[in-house]
């Protein structure tokens, strides 16, 4: 058996890339951004959960490609091209350069101007807690809370990478389908007990159905670790669309036209298996690559940019339109706020990809990952 390319050394891109998903990206960004900016009084927000389906697309994308990642090296460990040691030290260390710099810039800028509560939260977020801080504070914290999302990817790669690494091959698939079906019990558990929406949501455990889906995904696209799961891809993904897409209908429905009950009693419990169903289906497509318009679309240079700037583009933003709100604009009337916050955060996510996450970037690529086979 010949090695495989490393990933850093044969191309400016990762194998494997799709420039498809970065187009996902850009529209679950956009979906965080109309959650946060958009008021409910424009009829048409009111009309699907913007906020809820940005974040779960990503997770769904990051249970995908991590996934993907984890299993190339589980099998350059097993056919000896790294020790499982190189494996979890070069994940590790490229997920922290990707993501930390720009993260702990927002955390040091924040508590400066005691932007958001960043101050006195600070000590949650230094270590990727936030979810955890924000449960046990009760309080929706305005500008930060978004991060509580954050903390959850960096939990869920530190658990997956050990799960993926070390689980019997055999065991691989049982626990993520376990990890599915948890979340939703766990979401309908805290409804039953009247646990806050906060204490059910920044769960992590709570995240495991759209992690976990796009986790699975991975292992259909695989022949190394199931070679007759493959075979079954097509037919899951129908399955999936066909029964996430009227579920989603329905609990969007319910919840416009029955109300807060309708929104906590059965949305919050299924409402994000639901979504993990049909962006799964998404994802796929996207990976393979559509065609048409909507092919057209989620290649366009200007999409997939924005979805390479996502991550500093979601980060960002909630605290742009505080310093808009309190020393910028002061005195302006609502859209030119949000114009001009628009603007700030597109200029800063480009400073930050060209000049923090790029160069972090590139420089993680000296920790190269074994591309295996898919």
């Amino acid at each position: 058996m010949s090695e495989r390319p490393v990933s850093g050394e044969t191309s400016e891109r990762p194998v494997g890339y799709r420039i498809q998903l970065d187009g996902l990206r850009a529209i679950a960004v956009t979906c965080t951004v109309i959650h946060h900016w958009i008021p409910d009084v424009i009829f048409w927000k009111t009309w699907f959960p913007f906020g809820v389906a940005g974040v779960r697309l990503f997770f769904v994308l990051s249970g995908f490609l991590i996934t993907n990642i984890l299993l190339d090296q589980r099998f350059a460990i097993e056919t000896g091209l790294q020790d499982r040691a190189s494996s979890l030290r070069h994940f590790f260390l490229r997920r922290v350069l990707r993501l930390v710099p720009a993260f702990y810039l927002l955390l040091l800028v924040g508590a400066a101007f005691d932007l958001g509560a960043l101050r006195e939260t600070l000590l949650w977020h230094l270590p990727y807690l936030s979810n955890l801080g924000m449960i046990l504070d009760g309080r929706w914290l305005p500008g930060i809370t978004h991060l509580w999302s954050l903390a959850v990817e960096e939990q869920f790669y530190i658990a997956w990478a050990v799960m993926m690494l070390w689980l019997p091959r055999s065991a691989i698939v049982p626990s993520i389908l376990f990890a599915i079906v948890l979340a939703p019990l766990f979401r309908t558990t805290g409804v039953l007990l009247g646990w806050a929406d906060m204490t059910i949501a920044f769960n992590p455990i709570s995240c495991l159905d759209t992690l976990g889906f796009g986790a699975l995904l991975a292992v259909l696209w695989r022949t190394d670790i199931h070679p007759t799961l493959g075979f079954q891809r097509e037919r899951f993904l129908r399955i999936c669309l066909s029964i996430g897409l009227p579920v989603l209908v329905a609990t969007i429905l319910g919840q416009k036209f029955i109300g807060e009950e309708f929104r906590r009693n059965v949305c919050l419990p299924i409402q994000e298996t639901a979504l993990a169903m049909v962006f799964v289906w998404l994802v796929a497509r996207a990976t393979i690559g559509f065609g048409g318009p909507v092919g057209a679309f989620l290649a366009n240079g200007l999409v997939v940019r924005l979805g390479v700037m996502s991550y500093a583009v979601y980060l960002f933003h909630p605290v742009v339109a505080i310093v808009v709100v309190r020393w910028l604009a002061v005195g302006w009337t609502y859209w030119p706020k949000v114009a001009l916050s628009a603007f700030l955060t597109l200029a800063l996510a480009w400073l930050s990809w060209e000049f923090i996450e790029g160069p972090a970037r590139r420089y993680g690529r000296r920790f190269a990952y074994i591309a295996g086979r898919g």
